[in-house]
Order: C-alpha cells, then structure tokens, then sequence
C-alpha cells in the first residue's frame, strides 16, 4: 500500500519535542557561568548567573567588568571552556593552569587578561588550547610560560594569536633553566603549538640579581610557527629550537611572513642536543644583540649525533653577528639557501661536519670574505661569484634569465670565432 507521507503522523508530537528541546537548551544554558559582577571577586558566588562560583570543569563567559581571582601563589584551574569577549580577568598572585583536571579551552577574543604570578601554563596534564583572536593577555611572571607540563602521554597545548597582544614579562629571581623561562614541549607528548598569524607577540626579560639568564627553549616535535604579525624577543640568554636529548624527535621553527626580531645576549641555536629544523620561506628574521653582546646564530650546538638543518627559500635574515656551523664534533649541520637574503659578520664551520649549500638568493657579510667560494664546506652554485666593495662582501648567482644571456653571448663568441677567416 502506497503512503502518503503527508498524512503520516509523527513519532512524537510537537509538543513533548518542543518541551525537549527547550529542557536541553535550558540545561545547556545552565552549564555556563556568565560573570555578572561588574568589578568583583571571582570567588563570589552572587557575582555569576547562574549563583555560584564555577568549578574548573564549568563552561565560563566574562563579557564586561571585571574579575578578580587572587591567592598566594593560588591555581587558577580550567578544564572546560573559557571566554573573555570585552570584559577583564586579573589572576593577582595566581598560577594559571589551563587543562588542569579535563581538557580546555581558552578564547580571548576582546578585552583583557592579566596576571601576575608564577606560572602560565596552557596544557597542564590534559589538552590544553588558547586561542587569542584579540585584545591583551598581559603576563608578568616569576616562573615561565609553558606550552605544556606534565607526564602525560596525550598532553599537548597550542596557543594561537591572530590577533590583539600577548605580554610576556619574565621578572624572576631564579636561574633554574629546567624550572623557568618560556618552553615548549615539556610533556612526554611533546608536540606544541605556538602559533603567530596576525597581532603582536613580546618576550621580555626583567630579572635582575645577576641571575637574568632566561631562555627559550623548543622540546621534542614542538613548533614555533610564524606566518604573519609581529614576534619581539628581547633580552633572553639564548633561543633554542632542539632542546635537550630527546632521540627521533625533531623541534621546529617556520618563518612563513611577519616580522620577526629575536635579541639574545648569546645565541639563536638550531639543534641544541637533539634535532633542530628551521624553515624561511618569507618575512623577516632579525636575530639581533641583546645587551650590547651576542646576537649569533649557532647551527648545531651539542656534543650529541643530532642534526641542525636551516632551509632559506625565502624571506630576509639579518644576524648581527656570528652564522656558525657545527659548533662540536658530533653535529650535523646544514644550511641550505635557494632564495631571499641573508646578512651576518661572517660564517665560519668550526668542525668539518657543517655545510652551507648556496643555490641562490644574496649573502652579505663583513669585511673580505670573497674565499669563501674556495672553501670545502661552502657547496655554491655555478656561476656563484663574491664581490668585495672595501666594506663588505656580496654573494650571489646570477638570475636564470641572466646566466642565459651570458651563455649565449658566449656562445656567439665562440661561432665567431669560428668563422673568422685565417690570415
């Protein structure tokens, strides 16, 4: 029998699915937690809709005033959702633990958050995301900026900015290098995110006491990505991409665009004890001296069989002082240039497993270094020349359009040659 389908009648009426639906929106809506405290403490149950201070696991929204979270040395724990659109949080004295207890994630889209405290850390055991579409995430820290903590095994984190600005104040005391300054990939997982696609990124160091030496350190598979926006790295000790021992895992640092200046009073280090990977594609990459000292770009630093490879196709790179490859024995460094500029005081292999493959793009270095063409280690192009101008040298190969035109007047040449009648 044919049916129409019309005049069937529904498996439920309209008004026990209407009633269900809105017992599901309702519940919903009840998970989260919107501040409605004006200027407050975030501990006051009276300053939240619904009534009650949210637990890490509740979905939370601050959308206007301002939240006030304080402790000493307190955890600022979050294992669900959190959204600042327009409204401030100011953790005082707090740690911030985003992925403590469940998985989390942070979106800062207008506004603000700031912190004064010792730690901030976007995965810590769980999952962890922070999204930064806009506003301020101002951090003024005694500890470090962490990616990720932890020993678990699924444990990653990702912060992206693509827009607004992110602060970064290391004002602490302590030289603890495993305990402090900014790292990526300290969990066991290992495969951090940091994400530079629009708005504005600084580093600072402010520790005083003799004991300034802060870093930046890049652990097993993690990424230091930049695609567009401003990095500003100022006054770390050194910027490592490969830190530590850790076999078969390689960090990794892209430069797709943006403007990107990094300062240290020592070195910008690919390959620092495990495998470093750098990629330059487009953008700038200033890597700058930071106290009137350093400023070098060292690839392969380690006594360990790691490899250290820089990949330029691309892209300007300024170093204010020293490019040096293969700074201990067991390193294997490589940097290959097909494109974009690369400037620096001079570029030495201190042990003879470095490479520098020269395939195009221009180099410029100071003072008289037109015998680099001659060395071992130096594999240029045909055609590659080196000019001295009484300051500095120039490398470079010629474009394909021009290396052509001068093979066929060569060419031509030689058919004249030829055929040039015998006396």
């Amino acid at each position: 029998m044919k049916v129409d389908p019309m005049k069937m009648k529904p498996l439920v009426s309209t008004a026990i699915l209407s009633s269900a639906l809105g017992m599901f929106f309702a519940s919903n809506a009840a998970a989260q937690s919107l501040w409605t405290g004006g200027t407050g403490d975030y501990s006051t149950a009276g300053n939240w809709t619904p009534s009650g201070v949210p637990s890490s696991g509740t979905a939370i929204e601050i959308n206007s005033g301002e939240a006030t979270f304080s402790g000493s040395d307190a955890n600022y724990e979050r294992a669900a959702t959190s959204t600042i659109d327009g409204g401030a949080l100011v953790l005082d004295n707090a740690r911030f633990l985003n992925g403590r207890g469940g998985p989390a994630i942070f979106n800062m889209e207008s506004g603000s958050l700031t912190q004064n405290g010792t730690y901030f850390i976007v995965a810590q055991n769980n999952a962890g995301t922070f999204n930064q579409n806009g506003g301020t995430v101002n951090l003024d820290l005694r500890r470090g900026f962490f990616i990720t903590d932890g020993s678990a095994g699924s444990n990653t984190g990702t912060y992206s900015l693509t827009g607004g600005t992110l602060d970064v104040n290391l004002n602490g005391l302590e030289s603890n290098n495993d305990a402090h300054n900014f790292q990526m990939g300290r969990s066991s997982a290992g495969a951090d995110l940091f994400h530079v696609d629009g708005g504005t990124f600084n580093l600072r160091n402010s520790g005083t006491l003799g004991t300034t030496d802060k870093r930046v350190y890049i652990f097993r598979d993690s990424t230091f990505r930049v695609d567009s926006g401003i990095v500003d790295v100022a006054g770390m000790t050194f910027f490592t991409v490969g830190r530590g021992v850790n076999a078969g895992r390689t960090a990794n640092f892209l430069v797709n665009g943006g403007d990107t200046d990094i300062a240290v009073t020592n070195a910008f280090i690919v390959g620092g004890g495990q495998d470093g990977y750098m990629q330059m594609t487009n953008g700038t990459l200033d890597i700058l001296q930071s106290n009137n000292g350093g400023g070098n770009f060292w690839i392969g630093d380690t006594s360990t069989t790691a490899s250290a490879v820089v990949e330029q196709s691309g892209g300007d790179i300024t170093v204010a002082g020293q490019l040096l490859l293969a700074r201990n024995v067991n390193n294997n460094a490589r940097y290959t240039m097909s494109d974009g500029t690369l400037s620096a005081e001079d570029i030495d292999v201190v042990n003879g497993t470095g490479l520098f493959e020269f395939n195009g793009g221009t180099i410029t270095l100071d003072g008289d270094q037109t015998s680099l063409l001659s060395e071992a280690w130096f594999d240029a192009a045909p055609g590659a020349f080196a000019e001295f101008d009484g300051t500095s040298t120039t490398l470079a190969i010629p474009e394909p359009a021009m290396a052509s035109a001068l093979a066929a007047l060569l060419a031509l040449g030689a058919a004249a040659m030829r055929r040039r009648p015998r006396a």
